[in-house]
């Protein structure tokens, strides 16, 4: 059934047809930001579009939002395939709350399901290409969907609008050789460098609180945002970075930056750049390693917030961090060689941030 109306300047087009649903509106015009790439930056200045994801408990869908200026809204509601999605977020902890707060989805496990939905629309295979939602076969003949088989995270910048895409494949779902977690690529409104998500709901807490958690999963700053954290956000498959660091600082005038990481493993491999960071970006930044090797999203489940609030508060900064870190199993008092190169180490990596920081 096919009913057109007009209202407001505005002009829908509703398709109900198997629980699927198309709409397209035209409202103010609005302007993408970042910097120009490769990826379709022409494409998307004409089209203005910013990719997104909406569902709830009952509904998932993909959202390839143009900007302000119009809206195209892919929707499969109840559908069995989303089922896989459901289990899965269930199983992190994730409320149906939380679900429609961060406006999570999935893209069943099809090559085309999302470019057979936009066939008769103005949002042609290169439109999407050129916001990262489908990509280009490998014979260079035609398109895929890129996000196929899995849960789907909207990225959104700290206004709240959608830039990007973040999928999680799904067991059984897609190639077994495909990545376990992938972004939508560099595009003129999506750079992980410059990226914070959940940032858009954190900020207020942010200011609140002058403290910024900063996780390294989609799911860990969702489920510590849920337990009561509501100041987290995560990076995007990237080191925390000097772009972050500048973005946090503008929600407090001294900010307390706590970066979350998955147990002293991750905390000794990050030593070095967090240090260099502490000192380039002079700002007060911490770092909170979790006990038994466990995210944030696990040790906040099995432990409860109170476990995890302890360790943030006492979480050491950067330098001290470093400090722990380049002397565990020293001799500090009679291994005078290895007490040395551990100072030597820490005095360099203090310098390179301090050259950044000029």
């Amino acid at each position: 059934m096919l009913g057109l109306r007009h209202r407001r300047r505005r002009l829908y087009l509703r398709a109900e047809d198997g629980g699927c649903q198309f709409s397209r509106g035209v409202g103010h015009a609005g302007r993408p930001r970042g910097g120009e790439t490769k990826h379709g930056a022409r494409a998307i200045r004409r089209a203005k579009v910013r990719p997104a994801i909406v569902a709830n408990k009952n509904d998932c869908s993909i959202n390839a939002r143009p900007g302000p200026s119009s809206n195209f809204t892919i929707a499969c509601s109840k559908r069995p395939e989303a089922e896989a999605a459901r289990a899965y977020l269930a199983e992190r902890g994730i409320s149906a709350e939380s679900i429609a707060r961060f406006h999570l989805g999935f893209a069943p496990d099809s090559w085309d399901w999302l470019l057979n939905r936009a066939q008769g629309t103005r949002y042609t295979p290169q439109v999407l290409e050129s916001v990262g939602l489908v990509g280009v076969r490998r014979s260079g003949q035609g398109h895929y969907d890129r996000f196929k088989g899995r849960v789907l995270f909207s990225i959104r910048d700290n206004q709240g609008r959608p830039v990007g895409l973040g999928g999680r494949i799904l067991p059984g779902a897609g190639d077994s050789n495909a990545a376990k977690y992938i972004n939508s690529p560099e595009t003129v409104l999506f750079a992980k460098s410059k990226l914070l998500y959940g940032l858009d709901l954190a900020r207020q807490a942010m200011r609140k609180s002058q403290t910024a958690l900063v996780m390294e999963g989609y799911t860990d700053c969702i489920v510590a945002q849920q337990s009561g954290f509501e100041n987290a956000v995560a990076v995007l498959g990237t080191a925390l970075g000097e772009e972050h660091v500048r973005q946090l600082k503008q929600y407090a005038d001294r900010i307390r930056i706590v970066l979350v990481l998955d147990g002293d493993e991750a905390g000794r491999k990050r030593a070095n750049e967090v240090l260099k960071l502490f000192v380039a970006e002079n700002v007060d930044l911490r770092v909170c390693t979790l006990v038994g090797q466990k995210d944030p999203c696990d040790f906040l489940l099995e432990n409860g917030p109170e476990a995890f609030e302890a360790c943030v508060q006492s979480a050491p900064d950067a330098l001290e961090h470093a400090r722990r870190v380049k002397t565990a199993g020293v001799d500090l008092g009679r291994d005078v060689q290895r007490s040395s190169e551990a100072l030597s180490e820490m005095l360099a990596i203090i310098a390179q941030g301090a050259a950044l920081s000029r």
